[in-house]
């Protein structure tokens, strides 16, 4: 998923020395895994110095714990809240009746069309880059439940109820390593296209966002809190697990 407009990375030392970084081990034959390892580390650091200074840093109901995400907008975790409260509906009432208000005026759904519901009613409503983030993310982990194009949506509603009853702590790292994903992703192209060419750049990605995969699958997943996710204290666990993820990603092994 893009963005209506292009995205410039500020001039920060922060984001002038990743930009340098990038631009070097790219023209230089390629991103090795030690380079995608730097490139990742210097790319936190900058995203979370950017978005603790934004105008948007700090908005909605609390912030996120220190580390380098201190004051970010809180759309990545309504979004997260979203999905955990349709999760619950799916749990006590079935996926039927949790998903019949996103599929009003759909009489015949495919899986594109409930995937497309979902990320309608779940997502968020804003453009801008985090809400844009937010919702890739979201398509992230509503995708992974999708089937071949002949599979039906009883099949989807099969699949995302076991695994959701399943593994719904997995799920939340695997919807905050996607939100970072995107962000990098944006960068990555935004910078090189025009430097390297599309090929090239989109070479760097890969091998970029594969050390970051491999950062966050080796983070353990949250626990369970006490009062369940949808509580105060289960907002402070996920603000602070997304602050933490970040420090984890951005380490440089």
């Amino acid at each position: 998923m893009g963005t209506s407009q292009p995205y410039s990375a500020p001039s920060t030392p922060q984001w002038s020395s990743l930009k340098n970084l990038v631009t070097r081990v790219t023209r230089t034959g390629g991103v090795s895994a030690e380079d995608a390892r730097r490139i990742v580390a210097r790319f936190v650091t900058a995203l979370g110095d950017m978005r603790a200074h934004s105008p948007q840093g700090g908005a909605g109901t609390g912030q996120l714990g220190p580390g380098p995400f201190a004051s970010v907008s809180n759309e990545p975790i309504l979004t997260l809240l979203r999905f955990i409260r349709f999760v619950d509906q799916v749990h006590q009432g079935g996926f039927a009746a949790a998903v019949a208000p996103h599929l009003q005026g759909v009489p015949t759904p495919q899986q594109k069309d409930l995937v497309l519901a979902l990320l309608n009613g779940l997502g968020p409503e804003g453009c801008a880059l985090i809400d844009v983030d937010a919702r890739y993310a979201l398509l992230h982990i509503l995708k992974m439940k999708m089937g071949q194009p002949a599979d039906t949506v009883e099949m989807y509603a099969q699949e995302f109820t076991a695994d959701t009853g399943a593994r719904l702590d997995q799920l939340i790292r695997e919807y905050l390593g996607a939100y970072l994903e995107h962000a990098l992703r944006r960068f990555l192209y935004e910078h090189l296209t025009e430097r390297v060419g599309h090929d090239e750049a989109l070479g760097s990605i890969a091998s970029t966002t594969q050390a970051l995969w491999q950062q966050v699958n080796a983070f353990p997943a949250p626990q369970l809190p006490t009062g369940g996710w949808d509580s105060e204290n289960g907002h402070q666990v996920l603000t602070s697990y997304l602050s933490t993820l970040a420090q984890h990603v951005g380490l440089k092994v």
